[in-house]
């Protein structure tokens, strides 16, 4: 897959290998698709942020990688949430970031509570790091004050988890 001088990433045998200098460093048994999802797609924060909502709600009311297929073509999906929370029938919809989060991720968030979710749904935006302290501080302001203007609730994972 990936070869640096001192790292090795392979798929072999059913298995992901991380090689350190020659020296097995890390062995997964996950399929192909399931390496791709967990490790390259922030698949972990998806399920370390769920692990933390378990403190607040019951499992069988967490769902997660939830997709919203178009009603005329069943093959492609319109839309996908990372967790869905059925809240005593209220939509909580969580939407997890793991490295940075653009102005079109917030206008998904707002558009998929709206269309999915109605009124009393509600959306949170998990975040790995403060959406304050973003590189660029003036996008960082404007992301705080979008995710305000569209009712959006942000918090890292660290908050979330307290």
């Amino acid at each position: 897959m990936v070869k640096t001088n001192t790292f090795d990433l392979a798929v072999q045998d059913g298995k992901f290998l991380v090689k350190h200098k020659g020296i097995l460093f890390f062995e997964s048994s996950l399929t192909e698709s399931d390496i791709d999802f967990f490790y390259f797609n922030a698949g972990w924060f998806e399920l370390l942020t769920a692990q933390s909502l378990l403190k607040k709600y019951p499992e069988d009311k967490i769902y997660l990688s939830v997709r919203f297929p178009y009603l005329s073509n069943q093959i492609f999906d319109k839309n996908e949430v990372d967790i869905l929370i059925n809240d005593s029938g209220k939509l909580v919809f969580i939407e997890c970031k793991s490295g940075e989060v653009k102005s079109e991720h917030i206008d998904r968030i707002k558009n998929r509570k709206d269309t999915f979710g109605g009124l009393i749904s509600k959306s949170i935006l998990v975040t790995r790091f403060p959406l304050e302290t973003n590189v660029n501080t003036h996008l960082s302001k404007n992301m705080v004050e979008k995710c305000k203007e569209y009712g959006i609730e942000y918090k890292t994972l660290y908050e979330l988890s307290k």
